[in-house]
């Protein structure tokens, strides 16, 4: 007896399903791209209960007449393809043909169409794959899908679907995305009867973005242009002070289709070094555009992934428009860039881990001493170090171009006072506060020692240790009025759906709006000014899944922006005592983030330094 079958069609359609419609944001995507194609104007997306129950796309495009209605929902029916040849010069969005054959399988379909010269259009009924009714109807030109009980057909897969708003957030996300691609199309997004994002469809990326991400993202970017060739990139990129923990803000277009790049990624993080700290990323709307026998976008069936002909062309072209970009934009700045990095590309990966570590205790120290742009200082575990394991506060990591250019020119000169231990663990009682420095570092003696007290970290710390010893709920106060604070509108609907985690440490809000928060209270700890911060990065924690850690990092987010900034003036009094709390406590080694609180130099490093 055989041991090998032809499986029966529909259940291969619904194993071919699986590879396009994972969840309804899936369903969405799909349609955004063909009514793109269709080359609609305009595009209306409607859902319900997260998009599991009713999804409608709406536009205004070349509609079908009644063959092409009856294939569309046919596997490997296209209109984009007739040739081998033809899948090296796609400029469509879509091509594959199995979309609505994979979403017609698992769900309940109408589909209305009309053509401009039609004068009546056609309705098509489906129920999982198969077509019920085709007749003629009344509707207006373009097409109209309306997709109902999505998975109705395979409950094992409809279980794993998130609650509805984390659906619906999804969903939100993927319009979003399509929207930044296509600032040529007015697209609006309604959720449950409210509109929750709309378009202009203008043409203009800068109005497109603002309409999408709202106003304190537009106001802080920067424009980006630059061509080579055939190739080239436009759009805008963030300011430094913009960087955010995770990659939430960061929006990559390639002939109008969003994309994930790692080689994306490490060329916009290698353009940001020097301008931000490390654990950070930057944020940017960044469109893409080339021949199309120049990338592969054929790898993968959801279309977000793409290869490139030429990886180290792009990422220098990438990596130059950001960088000019950012040089232009940062008044005084120490760091200009004439090449690009002196690194030899083959993969995102290699462009990322391509450093060359170097202990700054060593012999070479001289020669790299007074190197300072690109120089990331990473933290040390405290807890293991010694003076004389660890004389420094933290390795010193160099991309190579920095070692081969300035050597020959720094050997000749004398290093400079580095700080010789980090925080000692030992409680230092007899002290005496000197004075702030630079705006944000704190002095103090003792009898052999000058400390150096990061006044942010500390205070930091401070608040961090307070609120994590408050239990499961933090003392949270009133607002007499509510605080604004405006988000993406898929950061909004992921706060309002974590209500009671957001409780459990102080806050209270609601909607207002479709990107726009309520916050009637909030912790004890953070001013007015500080909670549309705090939010966004709570908001960014809970969009990038880190359940594991959540209320720890999001009492860490509490803690920083409600900590005393660096660059602000501080009453004598208040930083007088926070210096006698670090130097009289033994646990305020590190800031939550790992960064030191306070470096030590010794009377005899300092006497050695000055020839006494």
């Amino acid at each position: 007896m055989p041991n090998i079958f032809v499986l029966p069609s529909h259940i291969s359609n619904l194993i071919a399903a699986g590879e396009v419609v994972e969840r309804p944001s899936s369903v969405v995507k799909e349609l955004l791209e063909n009514s793109a194609d269709a080359g609609s104007s305009s595009v209306t997306m409607e859902i319900k209960n997260g998009g599991v129950s009713f999804i409608r796309c709406t536009d205004n495009g070349s509609g079908m007449d009644k063959e092409d209605a009856a294939s569309a929902f046919l596997r490997h029916a296209t209109s984009k393809i007739r040739a081998e040849s033809d899948l090296d010069t796609i400029n469509t969005m879509g091509f594959r043909g199995e979309a609505l054959a994979a979403i017609a399988s698992v769900s309940r379909i109408e589909l209305m169409t009309r053509t401009p010269d039609s004068e009546l259009g056609f309705s098509v009924m489906l129920e999982g794959g198969k077509i019920i009714s085709m007749q003629e109807s009344g509707c207006p030109q373009g097409t109209t899908i309306v997709v109902r009980d999505l998975f109705f057909n395979t409950p094992g897969r409809r279980k794993f679907l998130k609650k509805d708003s984390t659906e619906a957030a999804h969903v939100n996300e993927t319009v979003l995305r399509a929207a930044l691609g296509l600032p040529n199309i007015s697209m609006r997004l309604i959720k449950n009867g409210s509109t929750s994002l709309h378009t202009p469809g203008d043409g203009s990326l800068k109005n497109c973005v603002y309409s999408l991400l709202g106003l304190d993202y537009t106001k802080n970017l920067v424009e980006v242009q630059r061509r080579e060739n055939n190739i080239s990139v436009s759009g805008f990129t963030g300011k430094p002070e913009t960087a955010r923990a995770g990659r939430s803000g960061q929006y990559f277009m390639l002939l109008g289709r969003p994309i994930k790049s790692k080689l994306l990624f490490a060329a916009l993080n290698e353009a940001y070094l020097g301008f931000i700290p490390a654990g950070k990323s930057p944020v940017c709307v960044l469109h893409l555009s080339m021949p199309p026998d120049e990338f592969d976008v054929n790898v993968h069936p959801a279309k977000t992934e793409v290869k490139f002909k030429d990886e180290k062309m792009i990422f220098h072209l990438v990596y130059h428009a950001v960088r000019t970009a950012l040089d232009s934009s940062v008044p005084g700045k120490s760091i200009s860039v004439v090449q690009s990095p002196a690194l030899p590309l083959k993969t995102a990966t290699e462009i990322i881990g391509d450093q060359t570590v170097i202990s700054p205790s060593g012999p070479m120290s001289e020669s790299f001493s007074r190197i300072s742009p690109q120089v990331s200082r990473e933290p040390i575990d405290l807890a293991d170090s010694s003076p004389s394991a660890t004389p420094y506060p933290g390795t010193i990591v160099y991309t190579r171009s920095e070692i081969e250019a300035p050597k020959h020119a720094a050997a000749a000169e004398t290093a400079p006072l580095q700080p010789q231990e980090t925080v000692c663990e030992k409680i230092i009682p007899r002290h005496r506060y000197i004075g702030e420095a630079l705006g944000g570092f704190l002095l103090a003696e003792t009898k052999e020692c000058l400390w150096i007290i990061d006044k942010h970290a500390a205070h930091e710390r401070l608040l961090y240790n307070k609120l994590s010893q408050g239990g499961d709920g933090l003392m949270s106060q009133q607002f007499i009025a509510p605080v604004m604070v405006t988000l993406t509108a898929s950061e909004c609907d992921t706060l309002v759906s974590h209500q009671d985690f957001l409780k459990s440490i102080g806050f209270c809000l609601e909607m207002f709006g479709q990107d726009t928060i309520a916050v009637r209270a909030g912790p004890c700890e953070l001013e007015h000014e500080d909670i549309p911060s705090a939010l966004s990065r709570i908001a960014q924690l809970l969009c990038n899944g880190q359940k594991p850690d959540l209320r720890e990092n999001a009492l860490c987010a509490i803690a920083c922006k409600a900590a005393v900034k660096l660059g602000r003036s501080s009453k004598h009094e208040d930083m007088e005592c926070l210096c006698k709390r670090v130097l009289e406590s033994n646990d305020l080694l590190h800031c939550p983030h790992g960064r030191p609180v306070s470096l030590r130099l010794s009377g005899a490093d300092l006497r050695r330094e000055f020839g006494r």
